[in-house]
């Protein structure tokens, strides 16, 4: 997270990026360039905002079961539905889905992430005995799997603002100092480099922008009880699972 002053007790979850060479799209002729690298810096400040919700589930709720991830989820389905919640979601790390064939060969397991004709579901990864599967690159997930009843589990409370993109997308471009540029210029160098070559570069450091981009906002926890935190093994490894204490 990187630290913004605010007066909300919020957080800023996002992420910075150096844009090199960038102020010649702001020049009249060049107005209408795609500017494909901006997506890039919204997909990064997407995923900075994933590991944040992730790291506040994984860092205060136990896990309860260990095992194959068909068998976690299983349970974890069943748990829900008999203490009456209704799960809606299975999150998974990225590539998991595919260490156990078990899971994808199920019959319960459909692969429509965007079924044609209706909107594209970001992060989609079909379904499982008809609750939607949504895959995360969070590195708090490496090993887990989450089965939720999602608003009765999380929340989120965050700060809007009319000058942000949809009202909470906060974006903030910075120029860089001739001096700061220097400093940029004399670090990124193993030796020390001559006043001239040393001026070139800060100047061509000082072509891009500092990019902030992100969110103001919390995740929280509501109802510990309407999600499960499961770890999952290898799928070589025996399929039976050991209650966590």
């Amino acid at each position: 997270m990187i630290p913004l002053t605010d007066n909300t007790g919020l957080h800023f979850i996002g992420n910075e990026v150096f844009i090199g060479n960038i102020k010649r799209f702001f020049l009249k002729q060049n107005y209408n360039s795609d500017l494909n690298l901006f997506s890039t810096v919204g997909s990064e400040a997407g995923r900075a905002a994933d590991s944040a919700f992730y790291d506040t589930i994984v860092i205060q709720k136990p896990i309860t079961e260990e095992g194959k991830l068909i068998g976690v989820v299983e349970i974890a389905i069943k748990a829900l539905r008999d203490a009456d919640y209704k799960p809606d979601c299975i999150l998974v790390p990225s590539n998991m889905l595919y260490m156990d064939e078990g899971f994808t060969d199920d019959e319960r397991y459909v692969y429509d992430p965007n079924p044609v004709g209706e909107k594209a579901i970001p992060n989609s990864a079909g379904k499982f005995d008809g609750i939607p599967i949504f895959y995360t690159y969070s590195s708090s997930m490496e090993n887990y799997v989450i089965v939720a009843d999602f608003a009765k589990a999380f929340s989120m409370d965050y700060e809007k603002d009319d000058t942000r993109v949809n009202g909470l997308i906060d974006i903030r471009l910075k120029t860089l100092s001739y001096e700061e540029a220097s400093t940029i210029a004399a670090d990124n160098n193993p030796f020390e480099l001559h006043p001239d070559e040393l001026a070139i570069q800060a100047k061509n450091i000082q072509n891009g922008l500092d990019t902030i981009t992100g969110i103001i906002a919390n995740f929280k926890i509501t109802d510990t009880k309407a999600f499960i935190l499961s770890a999952v093994v290898d799928s070589r490894s025996p399929s039976k699972l050991t209650k966590i204490e």
